[in-house]
């Protein structure tokens, strides 16, 4: 019962920061949707990635968004009710399923491109296993743990084409955000986008804390080193729910440019 009240009000107290967090930045000049208090009331933990986005960045300059691991587009898809003036969108999904259902989800966008490819260390094919929902899947099993929570139901497995980012002629002709949900294949990701990655502003990644994989290392730290090499930086810890720890077993990080550190304090006045 205790545990009950207590993740009730925890859960209040972050929707009052984010709807407060919302005044303040409207305060600062920020152009914020009209429906967006209603809707960080309702999931809070689908919009608090756009308020952090919005200390660093302006919303009335361009960007370009390099989304990997895009799945259905709903990620830049809400992307853009914050940052409408975008400059370029690149989507890469490897599940066939999902990316159909990507390219038409975000075929009215402009200067949008899509890939049905993963992105990885190096040019090769590797097994991706779809779930019965075929919605999410990845390169890599949950262990029984974090399986038992997830209720993994065994589904196909496809190969698909895995790339490494630095592969691709990416035009970004304004300031970049990258983000990536690769499922426990991140570490990957950033081995192969290290020439890339230096001309990103931020990066939100997911990434672990706790096993969560078959057979693949937490990797928090790893990911920091690599992103510090790149000058980028953790600056904002995501929360997630406490069903399976009441401790970080895989957060969203936000990784921003050095020069950005200080807009922590509100220097985006």
């Amino acid at each position: 019962m205790l545990k009950f009240i207590a993740t009730k009000l925890d859960t209040l107290g972050y929707r009052l920061h984010l709807i407060d967090e919302f005044y303040r930045l409207r305060r600062a000049g920020r152009e914020l949707p009209g429906s967006l208090l209603r809707d960080l009331f309702r999931s809070p933990l689908n919009y608090d990635d756009f308020l952090q986005f919005l200390c660093f960045f302006g919303n009335r300059e361009k960007l370009s968004l390099i989304d990997i691991g895009a799945n259905e587009g709903s990620f830049t898809r809400d992307f853009l009710k914050f940052f409408p003036r975008i400059a370029s969108v690149s989507c890469f999904e490897p599940n066939p399923a999902p990316f159909a259902r990507l390219t038409a989800n975000l075929a009215d966008v402009e200067n949008v491109s899509f890939f049905n490819v993963g992105i990885g260390e190096r040019e090769e094919e590797l097994d991706f296993h779809v779930p019965d929902s075929d919605v999410n899947g990845g390169l890599y099993r949950h262990n029984t743990l974090s399986g038992n929570h997830y209720e993994d139901r065994e589904g196909d497995s496809i190969r698909v084409r895995i790339a490494p980012l630095d592969s691709f002629a990416l035009e970004l002709t304004a300031p970049a955000i990258c983000k990536i949900d690769t499922q426990g294949h991140e570490l990957a990701v950033l081995k192969g986008a290290r020439a890339t990655l230096v001309k990103f502003q931020a990066v939100l990644l997911e990434c672990s804390f706790a096993p969560e994989y078959d057979g693949v290392d937490v990797s928090f730290s790893a990911c920091c080193e690599i992103l510090a090499g790149c000058d980028l930086y953790p600056v904002v810890f995501q929360r997630y729910g406490d069903a399976i720890s009441t401790y970080a077993f895989e957060r969203d990080v936000l990784f921003v440019k050095k020069d950005l550190l200080g807009r922590i304090y509100h220097q985006n006045y």
